[in-house]
């Protein structure tokens, strides 16, 4: 239960959508259409927070290069739909 709450306070730091760039904010969206559609989780899931995000997007990848990245990282399990 501890963990699920700190996780639930991180997330409630996520950024707001104009604290980022619009671009950043794009390349974000894109980013969790990704990781919902193949993994079943989105940023917030993740916990990630703004410099999280800032971070993650400074690296340059495209959303998918970097969704391919984080996932094997992290090592998430691909859930495929019926």
């Amino acid at each position: 239960m501890v963990a699920w709450e700190s996780a639930r306070a991180k997330t409630s730091a996520m950024p707001r959508a104009a604290s980022l760039t619009r671009a950043c904010r794009r390349w974000l969206a894109e980013v969790d259409r990704i990781l919902r559609r193949d993994w079943c989780i989105d940023s917030a899931n993740a916990g990630w927070d703004r410099e999280d995000v800032l971070r993650y997007w400074g690296y340059g990848e495209t959303p998918a290069d970097f969704v391919v990245w984080f996932a094997e990282k992290y090592d998430l399990i691909r859930f495929k739909r019926s």
